[in-house]
């Protein structure tokens, strides 16, 4: 009943005895990871780690009575990595004598790598923003002819400088002032029209 139970989890399970012998393993572990019982007890069970020191000091601290949780890289039966959430938990006897340790792998791989992506795209996201065009501060103009300066040190005409700094749309058009000064009988004749109306 308790094998058939192990034998239908998603996780990958193992069972080993306090010399870290293995005793058992389920069928997700032979699918995640690709190694029988037999195999794992020729090269030993750190052999699924990645790193093989950090696998054999997880079980070796299990084996000493410590539960150990954590993310933790193993190798997929392909030789792909898999990112796994590990959790390895000491076994007792009913006389509370310690007799073993409990190894079960939750593939998480795919969630890494939406974690993964979704801090590109925060990272992406916040240099873009960096990279938005604003204008901000003191801006160096020009009083005679309303030229600016420019990050590099250079005089540029206003409208060229807006149009590279902001998302601005002009227009183009005539004040007042600057309609009677350049165009006085345009200016004179639109006075005459306006004072008739």
């Amino acid at each position: 009943m308790i094998r058939a139970a192990l034998d239908d989890a998603s996780d990958a399970i193992a069972i080993l005895d306090s010399s870290g012998k293995v005793l058992y393993v389920n069928l997700a572990f032979g699918e995640m990871l690709g190694c029988t019982r037999a195999s794992l007890n020729e090269v030993g069970v750190c052999h699924v780690y990645s790193d093989c020191a950090v696998g054999a000091n997880i079980v070796r601290q299990t084996l000493q009575a410590s539960t150990w949780e954590g993310d933790v890289e193993v190798k997929g039966r392909d030789g792909s990595s898999i990112q796994a959430h590990h959790r390895a938990t000491p076994v007792y006897d009913e006389d509370l004598e310690l007799i073993g340790a409990f190894l079960v792998f939750t593939d998480i791989t795919e969630r890494k790598q939406a974690e993964r992506e979704r801090e590109e795209l925060i990272q992406r996201l916040e240099q873009a923003i960096k990279e938005i065009k604003t204008l901000s501060g003191l801006i160096p103009i020009c009083a005679s002819c309303k030229n600016i300066r420019d990050d590099e040190g250079y005089w540029t005409q206003l409208e060229t400088y807006l149009q590279k700094h902001s998302d601005a749309q002009l227009s183009h058009s005539i004040c007042p002032d600057c309609q009677a000064r350049l165009y006085p009988d345009l200016a004179a004749k639109k006075h005459r029209k306006d004072e008739t109306n």
